[in-house]
């Protein structure tokens, strides 16, 4: 991955738009970034890592940061990287989010984050996840491997320098695949803990059960049972002594259930000797009860009678209510005919209005329909020359449309004689190119043919032979024979040229029908075109030139439409109007027959509204003699006085009842008490006497012994219950625990040694123990470039043994003092050497990551600071192993302040403050 050009927008100090364009770095070798302190130079590396993954190159700093406090308000923040990788271009920008001011109205909104990135194929991926994860599949790497491998940020030289186990373990499962390592631990501790937990609930669970066991105090095995209580019994032995006290109890329940039986039949005996002498006892209360009773309904019946006599001397009271409350409802029904003439008067009122009312609106309707009527019939008169106008338009549309067509026929003609004389023309050219090659092919024949006659002199020499006669002289000595000229053509050239010459004038000779024939088209078209025109635009000369024809012709087709236009126009009008005509020829005698229709309805109303009020004024007649004839003005008040006088025979009816009901109940009482003394007198002279003080006390003898054993059996149910179920319940969780415990066994075994933690062995689990190989090639690929920058003084070592027995080990730390032959803590260096260590390290985590990571290349490399802590022959040496690392096609881009580097290394990216606040970005190559 190589960063070609970066574009910051109010970002960090960056106060405007910003162009950094990287490519002018070149290819290879070391760049510096150099500035005043806060001028931006970090915010580089920042911007870069930013645009690539959404975070910053180092962990101390936030998005929300970048943000920059000297930007105008509506300059937006974003950050734009155009880079390569494997030979494509990529643009990929990002916004962070933050405060804007509002579009509309005042205040701010938040601005979200964006992100966006162009592909070399042209698609465009959004969103900041999709944006990320494309450029993880691009480079290969994630922020944390870049961040580790490309850009050593500010502050984090010494973090794995000086790094614990634990600590590194952390950074080498963001680096490396060794998380699935950590989870199979963590998966197999909580399995093992899982295990745990579930054999001690079963344990639990079987002491739960045992101490469940009911067994009594007095019972001679409860010595035992207070021992396996205790857990002093093996379990086995447990569930032995609780089969036993359940065979024990079950015993005792056969024997309760026998005793109980005998009980129950003697408790019988003498519960049916006591129901009989109670009943004895009950029928002689009853007795005295009966008496009493017969006593108070004698008195009872005496005071019913008298009442009864009382009502009955009421009688010609009651019979004079009955008379005058028959009159008054013989009465009632002439009320009901009064109220029913007066709805029917009220109702033929109402029926009259509505009448008038209905008798109005249809004089209305009948003078409305008149005008509407008179109004059609001027109308119609108006539309009776609408179907001559419409045939006349006819014939105009008929002329018009023929006239249109033989303008499009000459329109057709006249496209004709264009195509006849565009394909004279081309005849005509490519005659005249035949011609011409023709008679160049003529001239090369002729040329070369005098050629050929010219030197047969010398092509009969070319066959003469000694000894042989010439066939021109005969002579057998050929002293002197002719020569050829160079450029002498054969015979066998001469008849191609000649061939060629042939082909030419055959081409030429086509070419030249071809013409004549489409000058023949051409006048013919153009003879049926002005012949046409003689009949179709006489008013135009023959003779016209065809533009004018095409011009004249246009004119005419334009008038011609434009009268057609008019005549359908007028025609649709004319239409209108013959539509119209036949809707009122169908309405105007509709209308009459409305009219004629509604006028006999108008004087039927008139007949049926004049015999309404004769039937109003005979009914006012019926009501005035009805009212003279009756008691009360109103039905209502007859009514009222029909209730005052129910209500007077009501009461006294329901008393005289009242009355007789009493007398008949007492009656009925009176013989009802004498029948129950008469009764309860026999049965107590019939009973036998019986000892009903003994026969009570023994009968609560049985029933408190019954008791006890029904107490004594309770409890045992409840024991053989609880005991049975715990015995079950043991016997499963037993078989349970079993081979739960076998499987903790090697289960704990197992996580003990993924999760090192095996006792008297080091402290190393095992995804510590895959990173230490990751770090022993990281040490090996750290040391080559440590030993050139020391001068082969310091060589770093993975520590074999462990600090401590109590924590993790595996991925501690020492350097090599090759000077003094000792070993010791990397803590123990000073603070250019730890810079030299860091940077080695750093250094050759970078190539591990590369070359982990399947031969991923990145062409970019960038170390912020650091280089103040060294010497000048150090950091001579520091340049140096930098310089190795920049060869090739790889960049090293260097932040420090250090003024030796300044001198050291020509191409420098210089960043300086603004006074009027910001920072700016110059590049010195």
């Amino acid at each position: 991955m190589r960063p070609l050009h970066l574009t910051l927008s109010a970002f960090g100090p960056y106060a405007g738009q910003v162009e950094i364009p990287l490519e002018q770095l070149g290819e290879r070798g070391l760049y510096l970034i150099t500035g005043d302190t806060g001028a931006g130079k970090t915010t580089i590396f920042d911007a870069i890592t930013y645009a690539l993954y959404g975070e910053p190159s180092g962990d101390n700093r936030d998005p929300s940061m970048f943000r920059s406090k000297y930007a105008q308000p509506d300059t937006p923040t974003w950050v734009e990287l155009v880079f390569s990788y494997g030979g494509q271009t990529y643009t990929v920008r990002r916004s962070p989010e933050y405060e804007r001011p509002a579009k509309r109205g005042g205040g701010t909104t938040l601005q979200r984050a964006e992100a966006e990135l162009h592909l070399p194929d042209g698609r465009l991926v959004t969103k900041t996840r999709e944006v990320t994860g494309e450029i993880v599949n691009i480079i290969g790497l994630d922020r944390s491997q870049f961040a580790q491998i490309a850009m050593i940020a500010q502050g984090d030289f010494l973090k794995l320098l000086l790094a614990d186990t634990r600590s590194r373990q952390e950074i080498f499962r963001k680096l490396f695949p060794t998380r699935g390592y950590m989870v199979f631990q963590e998966k197999v501790k909580s399995e093992s803990g899982a295990l745990q937990r579930e054999c001690e609930a079963a344990r639990a669970s079987v002491k739960q059960y045992i101490d469940g066991v009911l067994c009594p105090r007095e019972d001679p095995m409860y010595p035992q049972w207070e021992r396996a209580w205790a857990g002093e019994l093996p379990i086995q032995e447990t569930v032995e002594l609780l089969e036993a006290l359940l065979e024990q109890d079950r015993e005792r329940d056969t024997q309760c259930s026998e005793e109980l039986e005998q009980l129950d039949g003697e408790w019988k005996a003498v519960t049916a000797l006591l129901a009989k002498a109670e009943e004895l006892e009950k029928a002689q209360s009853q007795l005295e009860e009966a008496q009493a009773r017969r006593k108070t309904c004698a008195a009872q019946w005496e005071a019913a009678q008298q009442q009864l006599e009382a009502q009955t001397a009421q009688a010609p009271q009651l019979e004079g209510l009955r008379a005058q409350l028959a009159d008054l409802e013989a009465g009632l029904p002439r009320y009901q005919e009064l109220d029913q003439l007066r709805q029917n008067l009220t109702a033929q009122t109402q029926s009259i209005r509505q009448q008038s009312t209905w008798l109005e609106e249809q004089e209305n309707e009948q003078r409305r329909r008149e005008k509407e009527l008179e109004l059609w019939r001027q109308e119609r008169a108006g539309l009776e020359e609408a179907g001559a106008q419409r045939e006349r338009l006819l014939g105009q549309q008929t002329r018009a449309q023929e006239q249109s067509q033989q303008l499009e026929e000459l329109s057709t003609l006249l496209a004709g004689c264009r195509q006849a004389r565009v394909n004279l023309e081309n005849a005509q050219k490519r005659y005249g190119v035949a011609r011409q090659k023709a008679q160049a092919a003529q001239e090369d024949y002729t040329g070369k043919n005098q050629a050929f006659l010219d030197e047969q002199a010398g092509i009969l020499a070319q066959q003469l032979a000694e000894g042989q006669p010439c066939p021109v002289c005969g002579s057998l000595a050929h002293p002197t024979p002719a020569q050829l000229s160079p450029g002498a053509p054969t015979e066998e050239e001469l008849n191609r040229v000649k061939q060629a010459w042939e082909a030419a004038q055959q081409t030429a000779s086509t070419w030249s029908v071809e013409a004549g024939k489409a000058r023949t088209a051409l006048e013919e078209r153009e003879q049926r075109l002005r012949s046409q025109m003689v009949h179709v635009l006489p008013e135009q000369g023959a003779d016209q030139p065809l533009d004018q024809v095409a011009q004249a012709i246009r004119e005419a087709q334009r008038k011609a439409q434009e009268a057609l236009d008019q005549v359908r126009g007028q025609l649709r009008q004319v239409e209108a109007a013959l539509a119209r005509k036949r809707q009122l020829d169908t309405q105007i005698p509709q209308q009459e027959q409305r009219l004629g229709e509604l006028e006999q309805a108008i004087a039927s109303a008139r007949e049926q509204l004049a015999g309404a009020n004769s039937r109003r004024e005979e009914l006012q007649g019926q009501i005035h003699t009805l009212e003279g004839q009756l008691r009360y003005p109103q039905a209502e008040q007859a009514r009222q006085e029909q209730s005052d006088l129910k209500g007077k025979l009501q009461r006294l009816e329901e008393a005289q009842t009242q009355a007789q009901r009493r007398a008949n109940a007492a009656q009925l009482a009176l013989t009802g008490a004498e029948e129950a003394v008469k009764q309860l007198t026999h049965l107590v002279e019939q009973s036998q006497p019986v000892d009903l003080v003994a026969q009570r006390a023994r009968s609560q003898e049985l029933t408190l012994r019954r008791a006890q054993l029904t107490a004594v059996q309770r409890e045992l149910h409840t024991r053989i219950t609880t005991n049975r179920t715990a015995l079950e319940q043991i016997q499963g969780k037993t078989a349970q625990l079993t081979q739960l415990e076998q499987r903790y066994t090697w289960v704990r075994t197992l996580s003990n040694t993924v999760n090192g933690t095996l006792p008297g062995k080091e402290k190393i689990a095992l995804e510590t123990y895959v990173q230490m190989t990751f770090f022993d090639r990281i040490l090996r690929r750290a040391n080559l470039r440590l030993l050139v920058m020391t001068g082969g003084q310091y060589e770093l070592k993975r520590r074999r043994e462990a600090a401590g027995s109590r924590g993790q080990s595996g991925l501690e730390m020492d350097v090599i003092d090759h000077y003094n032959g000792t070993q010791r803590s990397v803590k123990s260096l000073s603070g250019g050497e730890s810079f030299q260590a860091s940077l080695a390290l750093a250094l050759g985590l970078s190539d591990e990551i590369q070359s982990s990571a399947g031969g991923i290349r990145l062409d970019t490399m960038f170390v912020d600071e650091g280089f103040g802590s060294l010497d000048e022959e150090s950091l001579n040496k520091a340049m140096g192993a930098l310089g190795d690392l920049a060869q090739g096609n790889r960049l090293v881009g260097i932040i420090s302040h250090v003024s030796e580097l300044k001198e050291k290394i020509d191409k420098q990216i210089v960043v300086r403050k603004d006074r009027t606040g910001g920072s700016r970005v110059e590049i010195v190559v």
